[in-house]
């Protein structure tokens, strides 16, 4: 088995706001993955398209956005970038069963609240079986893929 560490966390929101917030809660609370910014699906895709399969990937994404909304990125990114070292799921702010049984039922590895923090992090982890959380030398957590 093999340890292969995440350094950035794929963030769709169309907030920057919430963005920013989350980005700063990583930082306070120690989280040595970047958070990766974007406001469309166009965006993301361009990631998905040049990334290493090989490599692990964690996707967060928003569930109410204007464009698409947050079920409908993750069916669209099973489609075309399904593997299985590729990890997204919905960070929100809503309680409403529904909303988590339409994010299940479009393929969605997990559903944690807003704000993405080390909680929802952790939440993930315990969810997505290869992911955990580790110490590092600098006293930073950083999220590591056991493949």
């Amino acid at each position: 088995m093999t340890e292969k560490l995440i350094r950035e966390i794929q963030y769709m929101d169309d907030s920057d706001d919430e963005a920013f917030l989350s980005g700063l809660l990583l930082k306070k609370q120690k989280i040595a993955a970047k958070l990766m910014h974007h406001t469309s699906f166009d965006q993301l895709r361009r990631v998905l398209k040049s990334r290493d399969p090989a490599e692990p990937m964690l996707i967060m994404v928003d569930l109410n956005m204007p464009l698409m909304n947050g079920v409908e990125v993750i069916r669209n990114t099973l489609e075309d970038f399904a593997d299985p070292h590729l990890f997204i799921g919905i960070c929100s702010g809503s309680e409403d069963p529904a909303d988590k049984l339409n994010a299940k039922e479009a393929g969605a590895h997990f559903f944690v609240q807003k704000p993405l923090d080390v909680t929802s992090l952790k939440r993930v982890c315990e969810i997505c079986e290869p992911l955990t959380m580790q110490r590092n030398n600098s006293e930073e957590s950083a999220l590591v893929c056991v493949i």
